[in-house]
């Protein structure tokens, strides 16, 4: 009797262990149809682990999140839009370059994914922005983009009442971040995977065009135009007004994040990794500074 207590134990140890190596492991995700037939991603994951990992792995994807609602299965994400290669790229083609991401074929805006759990698997459906679904052929462009990223461990953290299907899980709501000017710099009081995925969603708004977002060298590459328009645009009302930075000129530059005392540095620099002088970048920082004071 001992033994065989003993083996169900030993048993019911291993499988739980091996479910839990499992809810944290890859995603395995393929092309399928969600419960209203349209083309939707399918991840042969659960709904919790489908949900970290794709907090965790859209930013790095380039897609950076603009809300989220767990309880309603909801990811909101920015897209700068398909663009062909400038001729700043040809011409710095020497240069050491990650991994290109191909375009999505869709038009600049905001996208939804909406996810449906359903047991073993989970379906995730993209949507446009009136919550319509996509081509089919953006959903196959967004598999072959996300599924470069299946083995990326989740490090998003889900609400803890998940597991609890009567109570609803919490909405994930991101706080202000504070930038500051500090002796050495302009500092934030958050964490930097913090501040880079908020930076990464914000800088748009800013007249930035993220190009990259590198969470390893904790980096994000950019682009800018000095804004220009004619007299209509000057009296479109509802066509919002690009910030002009007086003295920036338009080209690549990189948005570098520093660990800091209280938090992380952020420095603005030239492609060549050179920080833009203070005068210019000033005016760079307190227009973030009001951004990411924001809450969301």
């Amino acid at each position: 009797m001992l033994n065989n207590v003993s083996a169900y134990v030993d048993t019911h140890y291993r499988s739980q262990t091996q479910s839990l190596v499992a809810s944290n492991g890859p995603i395995e995700l393929l092309l399928g149809q969600d419960s209203s037939g349209s083309q939707a991603l399918v991840a042969r994951n659960s709904y919790v682990s489908t949900w970290k990992w794709l907090l965790t792995v859209l930013p790095k994807a380039g897609l950076p999140i603009e809300s989220s609602s767990q309880s309603q299965g909801l990811i909101v994400f920015n897209y700068e839009g398909d663009s062909s290669v400038s001729m700043l790229k040809v011409l710095t083609f020497w240069e050491a370059t990650e991994e290109k991401n191909d375009g999505l074929a869709l038009s600049s805006g905001q996208y939804r994914l909406q996810l449906a759990d359903r047991g073993s698997e989970t379906s995730i459906t993209l949507l446009d922005d009136s919550n319509k679904p996509v081509l089919a052929s953006a959903v196959e462009k967004l598999y072959q983009r996300l599924q470069k990223y299946s083995n990326v461990t989740a490090t998003a953290i889900a609400d803890n009442s998940s597991s609890n299907q009567s109570v609803p899980a919490a909405e994930i709501v991101e706080q202000p971040i504070h930038l500051v000017k500090a002796k050495g710099g302009w500092v934030a009081d958050a964490p930097a995977d913090k501040v880079l995925s908020r930076m990464s969603s914000e800088l748009s708004q800013l007249g930035w065009t993220v190009k990259q977002t590198d969470t390893a060298a904790q980096r994000i590459n950019v682009e800018y135009t000095i804004p220009d328009g004619s007299l209509f645009d000057a009296l479109a009302i509802w066509k919002p007004i690009a910030p002009n930075y007086s003295g920036l000129n338009s080209g690549s530059y990189i948005f570098q994040l520093k660990p800091a005392d209280k938090g992380t540095q952020v420095e603005l620099q030239t492609a060549n990794q050179q920080p833009v002088s203070a005068s210019v970048a000033e005016q760079v920082y307190q227009a973030l500074a009001r951004k990411l004071q924001t809450k969301k």
